[in-house]
């Protein structure tokens, strides 16, 4: 089990990367979204890909073992959990709430994520959050349902309006999604988390 004391604090107006993502596409799509926030490369964010100034973490676990080392880390922030396979489905729905999964087609788009993410979490004004937990910003699900396809800033508010938090979005019936969104974007996004 990964020792959340050994993460990093969260650094004002910046995004913390694993150093694996150093001059890779991932940071550049990041950075081109989130142009007020810095990039920092650490070594010590353990199985986590990257950190938003308030203390939100992101990982994309390629493993059922990796998965299981983030849900038994208590990180007193929010956790996404970006998935390319629908087999994490059961484990994190499993989970305390306060880790989100989020269907992706490819590890790719980790960067877009972060980058809209952190630009949410700029202009909502948020700071770090190293210390006891706080209810997720609720910009950073508009961010993050963003990202997804077919999802504009416009649906994603209202699907934030609606569920709350991902955590419920992702426990939402296609019919839950379709009254929201409507019913193609419903469907492609009831696929997109499922």
């Amino acid at each position: 089990m990964f020792d959340p004391g050994l993460l990093p604090k969260p650094v004002p107006h910046c995004i913390l990367f694993a150093e694996k993502y150093r001059s890779t596409p991932i940071i550049t799509s990041c950075s081109s979204l989130s142009r007020s926030s810095r990039i920092i490369f650490s070594t010590s964010l353990g199985p986590f890909d990257a950190m938003l100034e308030d203390g939100t973490l992101f990982a994309t676990p390629q493993t059922t073992e990796q998965l299981l080392a983030l849900l038994q880390t208590h990180w007193p922030g929010q956790v996404i959990v970006l998935a390319t396979e629908d087999k994490y489905s059961d484990w994190v729905s499993a989970a305390v709430p306060k880790v989100n999964l989020l269907q992706i087609e490819s590890v790719s788009q980790l960067g877009k994520i972060v980058g809209r993410c952190a630009v949410n979490c700029v202009s909502a004004g948020r700071k770090p959050n190293p210390g006891p937990r706080q209810p997720p910003s609720s910009e950073t699900m508009v961010g993050a349902l963003k990202a997804v396809p077919g999802v504009g800033a416009t649906q994603a508010r209202k699907l934030r309006d609606k569920f709350g938090t991902l955590y419920n979005l992702c426990q939402a019936s296609k019919g839950e999604l379709v009254s929201v969104v409507g019913r193609s974007n419903g469907a492609a996004l009831y696929d997109a988390i499922h």
